[in-house]
């Protein structure tokens, strides 16, 4: 169950950095 959660988070964060790189690069 913590895995889980721990492995939601990162995706979760890895989805944010993404759309940020993407506003800097527009």
């Amino acid at each position: 169950m913590e895995d889980q959660i721990n492995k939601n988070r990162k995706t979760i964060k890895d989805v944010l950095c993404m759309n940020l790189y993407e506003h800097k690069v527009r």
